[in-house]
């Protein structure tokens, strides 16, 4: 119920260098770390938007500033599709994000390296747009042909993590050794986000020899001290290792986490929980998930949820509404929870309504077993085995138990054991059902295997049949594959061995 403290960097999916933009907590400007302050000054002196109203801060020093209605007029003159009263309501954060999105966008359009690097990086991070590695990928691509080496950077961490396309560690690996002169010559230069970039090379390894030594002096020497990234990854190399430390541990994420960091807030909570790096602390525990939970992370909404629905703090229902702002979200976790709250009518409808309630606890259990949450699939695999909240069904009881079993998931695995010899039974009947063949004669396993011959001559597109037929077959043959093996444990393909297998266990 509590939230895990070792969660990998990896895991979070904000390896690459950050844009910080963040409101001033004291209201006075925007904050942004030195590697945006030359973009910052540049854009802004192209554009001119007067001085005045709203200041752009460095380390909580102005370096610039800006007139809040002049930037209104320029946003609205160079985003013709802008809603006026929707501009005109932005906070200030808000307007400086997307004069910066709207500038680097016509600049990247025209071929500006740069501009496509700091595009792809609004796109990445959701800033001053909607979040898309998709765009992210292709406009570091662009920037990287023409031999960006931040570009290059960031391209590999999205190789490596699969985001925005496929995932590739040997293309990332040359991404990042590509990159790494041309990020060494600007760090010794002393650019602040080539220093971070290297940084996090020797962090995790990437292009280089690993090193949480020469990390640490990067990240260090690099002055942005007040960048929640920067001291996030401090507290990583702190976190084990030969530097092991939890007390400089708790000391960095609780910099991160003061500076709003969500990832920060989630750890100095789950360290407080834990009594890591800091005495036990439960009410200082809720307090940082919690805010992290207010920035809309499903993670954090779906921990501060569940402790407020188990542990009864403050009401369930308070933790009823995190878990449902964290499914709305996706989140599988709380799509699994609500969904067993629903189908045993833990959430109140406005009046008592039982089949409302199994409907909507069957639905979100369906949305996360289709997202492969192996809980969904085993929960699902029970109710339709027993017919319990749905209609009994052998079939997709089975496929469910198959599914989850697939995802690792040990009850269902026990449940195929348990239930071999009938689950054995179902899956050869489907299978001469799915050949359109008559499933009341009594076929055998390795009678399917003279079937299976039968059928691939007859559908070869060298013959009668076509890629498309042949296609369908060696899909039912491989599903057939995947769940004998499911059942009867072991990684024996299709053949013989298997199939003869497969009788045994079934007498």
């Amino acid at each position: 119920m509590l939230p895990n403290f070792n969660v990998k960097i990896q895991d979070s999916g904000r390896l690459g260098f950050e844009p910080f933009i963040q409101e001033d907590s004291s209201h006075r400007g925007i904050k942004v770390n030195k590697a945006l302050v030359k973009i910052i000054k540049n854009i802004f002196s192209h554009i001119g938007v007067g001085k005045g109203t709203i200041n752009i801060l460095d380390s909580n020093k102005k370096v610039w500033s800006i007139n809040k209605q002049s930037a209104i007029n320029w946003v609205l003159k160079n985003d013709t599709t802008a809603d006026p009263k929707i501009v005109k309501k932005m906070k200030n954060q808000e307007l400086i994000e997307k004069i910066l999105f709207l500038y680097l966008k016509k600049e990247a359009s025209l071929g500006n390296a740069d501009a496509q690097y700091r595009l792809g990086m609004m796109y990445a991070n959701g800033k001053g747009v909607a979040e898309s590695t998709v765009e992210a990928f292709q406009l570091y691509q662009k920037s990287a042909q023409q031999g960006n080496p931040f570009a290059q950077f960031q391209l590999g961490v999205l190789y490596d993590l699969g985001k925005g396309t496929v995932h590739a560690h040997e293309e990332a690996e040359k991404l990042y050794k590509q990159a790494y002169p041309g990020l060494r010559k600007a760090a010794d230069e002393g650019s602040a986000e080539a220093k971070i970039c290297l940084g996090t090379m020797y962090l995790n390894g990437f292009g280089v020899k690993k090193s949480e030594e020469q990390a640490l002096d990067l990240y260090l020497s690099s002055g942005e001290m007040k960048d929640p990234y920067v001291l996030r990854n401090i507290g990583q190399i702190y976190s084990n290792g030969a530097l092991k430390s939890e007390s400089k541990t708790f000391e960095y994420y609780l910099l991160a986490a003061k500076q709003g960091d969500i990832l920060g807030q989630i750890y100095v909570s789950g360290m407080y929980f834990e009594g890591r790096g800091v005495p036990k602390s439960t009410r200082k525990g809720i307090y940082w998930l919690e805010k992290a939970a207010k920035q809309g992370d499903p993670i954090a909404q779906y921990q501060i949820g569940t402790i407020y629905y188990e542990t009864g703090l403050l009401t369930r229902q308070r933790g009823i509404d995190y878990l449902q702002k964290s499914a709305a979200q996706g989140n599988c976790e709380s799509l699994v929870k609500l969904g067993k709250l629903y189908l045993h009518f833990q959430i109140q409808f406005p009046r008592i309504d039982y089949r409302a309630s199994i409907a909507k606890g069957i639905e979100l259990l369906q949305k996360a077993a289709d997202k492969d949450d192996s809980e969904a699939q085993y929960t699902l695999g029970q109710a339709y085995g027993i017919g319990h909240f749905v209609t009994q069904s052998d079939e997709m009881s089975m496929a469910w138990y198959c599914r989850a079993a697939e995802n690792g998931h040990e009850g269902a695995l026990k449940e195929l054991q348990k239930n071999k010899p009938f689950f054995l039974k179902r899956l050869k009947d489907n299978f001469i059902k799915d050949l359109g063949i008559d499933a009341e004669h009594p076929y055998s396993f390795t009678d399917i295997l003279k079937i299976y011959q039968r059928e691939a001559l007859k559908r070869h597109p060298d013959r009668v049949g076509s890629e498309e037929a042949m296609s369908q077959l060696n899909t039912i043959r491989d599903n057939l594959v995947k769940e004998l093996q499911n059942i009867l444990g072991g990684d024996l393909g299709w053949g013989r061995e298997l199939l003869e297998k497969a009788d045994e266990q079934l007498g």
